[in-house]
């Protein structure tokens, strides 16, 4: 009973986001499961995509040629990519743990995998993600619906968090404003983008994070040359959540690893009604013969082809 109504209420959202659903696709890849970790997954070209329902439906495995890009030690609770709702000043520390570390009911219909939380007892907010991979462009898309099931209108921006080792670099089209934040002086300009070497931030007690407007998505590229694209809808200045970003960049004191984050528009939603965030991953393989320092065109080619 509980599946069926996990799905109806999926469907019955995710026509309601309109022009930001994904649409059934002939190149979408068939989700997979595996019964001995439970675990749901992606697999085709030289891609392997997974996701863990167990662990707040977060994405647990991001593979190209079976190389892992994400940061994926599991003994830290902060591991792999996860969802909560912005601004954090919301709802403090810890993160609301129904949306983001506990069980998410799962149920496959065509090529989708649907992932729902529970109800948060406090913010009563509840998410659904929504997982399709595509064999056509070699990417995978996530659907993020934030349901408000309280009795008053509550205002949220979605927020994707994505850890990764702390080795090489993030970049990002520059936006309408400056970066801010302890490592804003770490972020370099150049050629028209934001450039952070993970690398030049040494290890310290203190926590180390720069926030900055975008046009739209977020890039890292690690010392094996392997580049993680993330688009998502471009948003004002004007639409930040309070004290918040479109971009969002931390990394860890000890050094092990970064979250790339991203954050879509601040928006009011009414009792019983949700908000809807679609998230579009890329994964590549840089040649050997590719720089990969700040500033490289060669870098910036590679992310134009994926999101032209």
């Amino acid at each position: 009973m509980q599946k069926i109504y996990t799905v109806f209420f999926s469907v019955i959202i995710l026509m309601s986001c309109g022009n930001l659903s994904h649409k059934e696709n002939v190149q979408d890849v068939i989700p997979l499961k595996n019964d001995t970790t439970g675990k749901y997954y992606f697999s085709f070209s030289n891609i392997y995509f997974e996701i863990n329902p167990e662990a707040g439906g977060r994405v647990t495995s991001f593979k190209i040629n079976g190389n892992e890009v994400l940061y994926v030690n599991s003994s830290y609770n902060g591991y792999g990519s996860t969802f909560w709702p912005s601004p954090q000043g919301a709802w403090i520390w810890p993160p609301l743990k129904a949306i983001d570390s506990s069980h998410y009911n799962v149920v496959i219909r065509k090529n989708k995998i649907f992932m729902t939380s529970g109800i948060d007892d406090r913010t009563k907010l509840s998410l659904t993600k929504i997982f399709t991979a595509n064999n056509a462009d070699t990417s995978v898309s996530i659907i993020y619906i934030l349901k408000n099931s309280g009795k008053a209108i509550q205002s949220w921006a979605p927020w994707e968090i994505t850890r990764v080792p702390a080795n090489g670099i993030v970049f990002f089209k520059k936006g309408d404003s400056a970066p801010k934040g302890k490592t804003a002086g770490d972020v370099k300009e150049m050629n028209g983008y934001l450039w952070y070497d993970q690398d030049s931030t040494t290890s310290s007690k203190d926590h180390y994070k720069f926030v900055s407007d975008a046009k739209g998505w977020i890039a890292c590229v690690n010392h094996s040359k392997q580049l993680l694209v993330k688009v998502f809808p471009d948003i004002p200045v004007s639409d930040f959540a309070p004290g918040e970003a479109e971009i969002e960049v931390y990394t860890h004191p000890d050094h092990s690893f970064s979250e790339v984050e991203n954050q879509g528009r601040y928006t009011p939603i009414k009792p019983n009604d949700s908000l809807c965030w679609t998230v579009k991953w890329y994964l590549r393989q840089l040649s050997s013969d590719i720089r990969v320092t700040p500033g490289s065109r060669q870098v910036i080619d590679q992310v134009k082809r994926l999101i032209k």
